[in-house]
């Protein structure tokens, strides 16, 4: 997808209050020294609590944009009415944390072709994994003080993390390499049943406002993430786990970019 179609999605949601383009350029560096390669995620963490400090909500969370976090008791309408029962019951909570399940979708699009055709009719069947993997935690923004990927470091004074049962509430995480896996602990969910037509129908209304104000049109393309997704198999080796360090070289041909320094933005 050019460049220019996915910051006029985010430029969409930000003019909706629900996206905030935060400006993240690049630590200095000389021929001598670059900084930039020795860093996790090109200062991931900072980004994080960087986050905390400005969140102006009660509730905040460290999520990818391929997890969710959802309620399972059906009496729950939404997260934050879970959440705020929760607290009902747990008066000293500074942190929920929830475990972690795979969530597939068999009918994902293998192609841009058949993602430009099906449009978001994959999101009507999902299987789930329960496989163990990393938590994700849900702070409460005055009661916390040092943020990780997956957990809370650190709450202010008498706080602390309470972990949610499964079986009200989970992370569900959808990684596109794995949604093609089969696994024999997979069992069909209606977890978006009810949900998926506002679902889609959302995200339609904001993919075709964002259409008609670009001259040819907005198509799907999956090329690149097939790239990015090789190219990251070696971060180990450079240290760093971000395209621009350690495959901007092929990226650069494949797609035009938004680049740091040149630019207000970083992809993190």
């Amino acid at each position: 997808m050019e460049i220019i179609r996915v910051e006029s999605i985010l430029k969409e949601y930000e003019s909706k209050g629900i996206v905030t383009i935060i400006e993240w350029p690049l630590l200095p560096n000389s021929t001598d020294e670059n900084p930039n390669e020795s860093i996790y995620r090109f200062g991931h963490l900072l980004a994080i609590n960087d986050c905390r400090h400005r969140i102006k909500h009660r509730f905040g969370v460290v999520v990818d944009v391929d997890e969710l976090i959802l309620p399972l008791k059906p009496q729950q309408s939404s997260l934050v009415e879970y959440l705020k029962t929760k607290m009902k019951f747990h008066p000293l909570a500074g942190s929920f944390t929830f475990k972690h399940s795979r969530l597939r979708f068999p009918e994902w699009p293998k192609s841009t072709k058949e993602w430009n055709e099906n449009g978001l009719k994959w999101i009507e069947n999902a299987t789930i994994e329960e496989k163990e993997g990393p938590t994700k935690s849900i702070f409460i923004s005055d009661r916390t003080d040092l943020i990780s990927t997956h957990k809370i470091r650190k709450h202010f004074g008498i706080f602390s993390v309470v972990e949610i049962p499964p079986e009200e509430a989970k992370l569900f995480h959808f990684r596109r390499n794995w949604t093609y896996k089969e696994s024999d602990a997979d069992y069909e969910s209606e977890i978006f049943k009810d949900m998926k037509n506002n679902i889609s129908d959302s995200i339609n209304f904001t993919l075709l406002k964002v259409e008609r104000n670009l001259q040819n049109g907005l198509k799907i393309n999956n090329s690149v993430g097939d790239l990015v997704s090789s190219c990251l198999k070696k971060w180990h080796e450079f240290g760093c786990k971000t395209p621009f360090t350690t495959c901007f070289e092929k990226l650069s041909k494949a797609d035009e970019w938004i680049i740091s320094n040149s630019s207000p933005y970083t992809v993190l």
